[in-house]
């Protein structure tokens, strides 16, 4: 939990200096944005650990295909890295580039769960 109140004290910190980078050079606060952002996902990854071990156990408690659930983890991890990436592009002014980002996550992952159905 500790962690989660660092990064959340690092987001603060990045808003404010965005801001005030924002007058003088927008590329140094959108680098600024995309490392903050990169922490927060390596920081994420410890939360995610233990959510993958219970999906490993549950695996072998219900006989579940394996292929399945790492199809099921891809699709997801597709979703949040689109969804990321798509914000990150709204903030520097490519919104549109940022809308068709998402929509090809979206293709991506149906193309992904076609052997789910």
């Amino acid at each position: 939990m500790t962690s989660y109140l660092q990064v959340a004290a690092a987001v603060l910190i990045t808003i404010i200096m965005t801001l005030a980078l924002s007058k003088q050079g927008k590329e140094i606060a959108i680098l600024l944005v995309i490392c903050v952002c990169c922490m927060m996902a390596i920081t994420s990854a410890q939360y995610l650990e233990p959510v993958l071990q219970f999906l490993n156990h549950l695996e072998s408690l219900i006989d579940l295909n394996g292929d399945m659930l790492g199809v099921l983890i891809k699709i997801v991890g597709i979703g949040i890295l689109s969804e990321i990436s798509t914000i990150v592009c709204i903030d520097s002014g490519n919104a549109s580039l940022g809308k068709m980002l998402q929509l090809l996550g979206n293709i991506v992952m149906l193309y992904l769960s076609l052997p789910i159905f």
